[in-house]
């Protein structure tokens, strides 16, 4: 049994040869994992905050504002309520709908709608104050941006119909 040994030489001369092939290689790797990660990478999304105070004396009604029926997280919940989201899409220029001739379809459509942007939208109350903050997470920022100040804007109507009616 016959051992071949290689030398330093051989090692040498087998690189030059193969010089275009070690070179272009990582360089075509490196090409092909930078269009992957560019075409892989996930869509921005930017979140917009808008602020809602609440009046305090209006709200308690001679209830104190430590009890369990908390009037600020009654309002929280409505910010997030059917009718102002649809009002707020509405003002905003509506929804496109898939099917104009069928109206089951169209109301199958807008309540999917307005499921998936309820899903974006997220209300919580500053800590130990009378402040709301509603936070829309949108792809495009103006979007965000609008929805999030017209929901505000749809509360306030809501809630100034409501005062009157008091």
């Amino acid at each position: 049994m016959s051992r071949y040994y290689t030398s330093l030489r051989d090692i040498r001369l087998t690189l030059q040869k193969r010089k275009a092939v070690l070179l272009l290689f990582p360089v075509i790797l490196g090409i092909a994992s930078a269009l992957l990660a560019i075409l892989s990478a996930p869509a921005p999304l930017y979140t917009s905050v808008c602020s809602v105070s609440f009046d305090l004396e209006v709200l308690s009604e001679g209830m104190p504002l430590t009890s369990p029926a908390d009037p600020i997280d009654t309002q929280l919940t409505a910010i997030k309520s059917y009718p102002v989201l649809k009002e707020a899409v509405d003002r905003l220029g509506g929804i496109p709908v898939p099917n104009a001739s069928d109206v089951s379809p169209q109301e199958a459509h807008l309540n999917h709608f307005l499921d998936d942007l309820r899903s974006r939208v997220l209300v919580r109350r500053e800590a130990a104050s009378s402040i709301a903050e509603i936070a829309v997470t949108e792809r495009d920022p103006g979007f965000s941006q609008r929805l999030a100040n017209t929901i505000a804007s749809v509360f306030q109507d809501h809630y100034a119909r409501d005062q009157e009616k008091r």
